[in-house]
């Protein structure tokens, strides 16, 4: 194995007015091109002369020998660093697509899990929902099919009777004041009220600095709560009228603020919401 030293080559090369390109590209001539010129000078017995600066070239066979070995040698190493440069080149190329490709697919990722994320929540909330509209109907459920029902009118004299049987009236607990009687009001005011018991809690979780904790998710019971403890209408069909014609902006509100149906988990007293939302 021979080494080749750059130094020694480009002082042959100048001594025969051969100018070798440098490695910022400039002009001139490769090195197995210079060594390939130097070669056929040696062979054809041209010398000149070298600067005193520099060794004089060898004149002799055996160094001419030697210097075709080098040109050999130093050929062979050029065209493995041209290949190498360009395999890290190519390898380089490759590197920057991959990691391209995997930030793409790890955005794409996220955002997939993003989406299945929100679409498990909505099955979830769409879930408790039923779940709810079927504990309702199942408690309350004769008592609104009374009230969309029509009432057929009866002659008094078949209503007196029920009336004064003492064995039709429900039994009284003595304990427990009477509650007064709580006043029918049109059906478009007791609307407006849940609109506004509703727009009063949104209010509230976009309150700028509110923490997630302190947030509320809209439901039956917390605007129900809200209602009636300032003596409004908590009418179930009119808040479920009201739900239905705010559901997209009801939908967005919680999406913003990511809360699920199981977010009122964190409020486990949920009268406290009349402490937090003034309605007046």
């Amino acid at each position: 194995t021979l080494s080749v030293n750059p130094d020694l080559l480009r002082t042959v090369a100048a001594a025969f007015d051969i100018e070798i390109r440098g490695k910022g590209g400039a002009s001139g001539l490769s090195y197995e091109v210079a060594l390939g010129q130097i070669l056929e000078h040696l062979a054809q017995g041209h010398s000149q002369p070298v600067p005193q600066t520099a060794p004089q070239p060898p004149q002799d066979d055996g160094a001419i020998s030697a210097i075709k070995d080098q040109a050999r040698t130093l050929a062979w190493l050029t065209g493995r660093m041209e290949a190498l440069e360009q395999q890290v080149e190519k390898l380089q190329q490759e590197r920057d697509e991959a990691l391209h490709q995997v930030q793409q697919s790890g955005d794409s990722a996220q955002v997939e899990q993003l989406q299945q994320e929100n679409h498990r929540l909505r099955q979830e909330r769409d879930e408790a929902d039923r779940k709810l509209q079927a504990f309702r109907q199942l408690l309350l459920g004769n008592g609104m099919q009374q009230e969309q029902q029509p009432v057929e009118e009866k002659p008094a004299q078949q209503l007196e009777p029920a009336i004064d049987d003492p064995s039709t009236l429900p039994p009284v607990d003595a304990s427990e004041p009477p509650k007064p009687a709580r006043k029918r009001i049109p059906e478009e005011d007791a609307l407006g009220h849940i609109r506004r018991a509703v727009q009063a809690i949104i209010n509230l979780n976009d309150q700028e600095g509110r923490a997630f904790d302190h947030k509320w998710y809209i439901s039956f019971p917390v605007v129900q709560s809200l209602l009636r403890a300032y003596g409004l209408s908590a009418n179930q069909k009119h808040v479920a009228a009201v739900f239905e014609e705010m559901k997209e902006d009801l939908e967005r509100h919680h999406d913003k603020h990511q809360m699920g149906s199981r977010h009122n988990r964190k409020h486990p007293h949920i009268e406290k919401i009349k402490e937090l939302v003034n309605l007046n």
